[in-house]
């Protein structure tokens, strides 16, 4: 049964490469798609193909290549962070988190600070993936950004990150931030790290006024 199950698996896989080449961009992102999640490493070669050469679904498969994991992916993904289209740039820092490489971490560190809210976006959501203290400093600046979004993947991951160096910071953007649900994510960093300093302003954070930050700060108060 296990090998009948593999055999039908590689039929997929070979069936969903032929449709790499087909004329329909949709037809060739839907085949992406579903290649990055079934993440068969047979695909790797040709999605690279696809991001160096495709312009309509290449940042597909860039991000299809994240899900895959495959480390043969990390060099033409680096270099897709310096393009013109902040489109491809996004879709290859998402992607760079999800390869776990660390040697990924400076240049998601520069791209932190893109033009481009969507790219800073997907790189403080993949430095938080990669767990790296060097991001910590950076990820405390985009608490700030006037980005929605982005101050709210810097917060989660700085708690994912774990460091108490970014405790002030994140008191600071407890108390002042103006967005719930960022406040909410604030809260969550809070109760990650773990830092007893942050008991009382989490405390004072329990308003029945404003329900979704009261119930993270308690979550955060019982971590």
């Amino acid at each position: 049964i296990h090998r009948l199950r593999s055999d039908k698996a590689r039929e997929a896989v070979t069936c969903l490469l032929d449709r790499l080449k087909d004329r329909d961009a949709s037809v060739r992102e839907a085949a992406i798609a579903a290649l990055g999640e079934i993440g068969d490493r047979e695909a790797v070669d040709p999605l690279l193909e696809i991001v160096a050469k495709d312009a309509y679904v290449g940042g597909k498969a860039a991000r299809a290549l994240g899900k895959i994991g495959d480390p043969r992916a990390l060099e033409p993904l680096l270099g897709c962070l310096s393009e013109l289209p902040p489109t491809r740039r996004a879709d290859a820092a998402w992607a760079l988190g999800r390869l776990g490489d660390k040697s990924a971490v400076e240049p998601l560190i520069r791209v932190a600070k893109d033009p481009d809210p969507a790219v800073r976006r997907a790189a403080a959501e993949s430095l938080g993936l990669l767990k790296d203290p060097r991001a910590v400093e950076t990820l405390v600046e985009a608490l700030l950004d006037s980005d929605r979004e982005v101050r709210q993947n810097a917060a989660v991951s700085l708690g994912r990150i774990g460091d108490k160096k970014a405790g002030p910071a994140l008191l600071k953007a407890l108390k002042e931030e103006e967005d719930t649900t960022v406040q909410g994510k604030v809260a969550d960093a809070l109760g990650l790290l773990g830092d007893r300093s942050a008991v009382p302003a989490l405390a004072a954070a329990l308003d029945p006024k404003a329900p979704l930050v009261s119930a993270r700060a308690a979550k955060a108060l019982h971590a």
